[in-house]
């Protein structure tokens, strides 16, 4: 559907072609705030994939943004995005903002063309945001992700500077792991040492 596509042009403002399955990848970005504080953001780029239901639950449960993304041309990806944005909706509790993503529309000329059908209904209807884009359109890519951010409780990335990022740590179709315990360990240390932490899966 492009997800991948959408972080790698946030994180690395270059947009890559090649088609690379990911079950999940994670990145961390740390900026640092004018008045010297730290919040350490964890992008989790996730398929949603009921193969690794633990991980899905766990990232529904501790996110405090969700970026869903399904493509124009696929019906079956919306109907997948309903299905993650529901999860994330029933196990939740920090009401964390979600944006439904419509991605590819340079196939089509108008949405009334979309394969995927009344996605943006259906967005008005559960009172989510939504935005129609191409992953190749850097500042389109970039508004979506400040958009999301900027709801999150004391995150401005117009107020902050880009510290230091990591290089992605990713699992693949091939199904080696990552372990959930060592997610949560990382959201634990960083709680230890006073950064604030935000996730965005």
């Amino acid at each position: 559907v492009g997800k991948s596509a959408l972080v790698g042009q946030f994180l690395w403002e270059k947009f890559t072609k090649e088609y690379r399955p990911t079950v999940e990848e994670f990145n961390w970005i740390e900026y640092m705030k004018d008045d010297g504080s730290k919040i350490l953001l964890q992008v989790v780029d996730s398929s949603g994939s009921r193969d690794f239901l633990a991980m899905r639950h766990l990232y529904a449960r501790i996110g405090d943004a969700f970026v869903v993304v399904f493509a124009v041309d696929d019906p079956i990806s919306l109907d997948e995005a309903k299905d993650i944005i529901k999860e994330v909706q029933t196990r939740n509790t920090k009401k964390a903002p979600i944006i439904l993503v419509a991605n590819k529309i340079d196939l089509y000329e108008c949405e009334e063309q979309w394969a995927a059908k009344k996605s943006r209904i259906y967005a008005f209807n559960n009172e989510l945001h939504f935005a129609a884009l191409s992953a190749t359109n850097l500042p389109q890519v970039i508004e979506i992700f400040r958009s999301v951010l900027s709801e999150i409780r004391n995150f401005h990335p117009a107020k902050m500077k880009k510290r230091r990022q990591s290089m992605p740590i990713t699992r693949g179709s091939d199904h080696s792991d990552i372990e959930i315990n060592a997610i949560e360990l990382i959201t634990r240390k960083h709680a230890m040492e006073k950064k604030k932490l935000c996730t965005i899966s």
